[in-house]
């Protein structure tokens, strides 16, 4: 059974051996956003194994409601941001836009980005899913 979690899965897949510098502005991307928005709770990259694509997780805290930010609509899921402002500028933060004009030059196709609820498994041993 899902718990109402809501994760916004999104996939970079670099072109032409740019993994490096798609993780080292992921990584400066990351060390901001743990500097500078509390708000911002969980925010974390994977790399599998053999293939060039960095997976960003991104768990929302539940806030039943749409936000318009550009041209594209954010379900506020449990998204692990505590709040719409904290989202809010986060969107808006001149690191993130820094961080998509480095990026997205560097990738193969635009970034994929899925919705996963979360239903089995556990994320920490004080957080179990059932």
């Amino acid at each position: 059974m899902a718990t109402g979690s809501l994760h916004n899965v999104v996939s970079l897949v670099p072109r032409d051996h740019n993994m490096e510098e798609v993780l080292r502005a992921f990584s400066d991307f990351a060390a901001y956003i743990k500097a500078n928005e509390p708000g911002t709770l969980q925010y974390y990259a994977v790399n599998p194994e053999g293939i060039d694509e960095l997976i960003i997780i991104e768990k929302f805290a539940f806030i039943p409601a749409f936000i318009a930010l550009g041209t594209c609509f954010i379900l506020m899921g449990e998204r692990r941001y505590a709040d719409r402002d904290s989202l809010k500028l986060h969107a808006e933060s001149e690191a993130f836009r820094k961080f998509q004009q480095e990026v997205v030059p560097l990738l193969q196709s635009p970034p994929v980005i899925r919705r996963a609820v979360n239903s089995w498994g556990f994320e920490d041993r004080n957080s179990a899913y059932t």
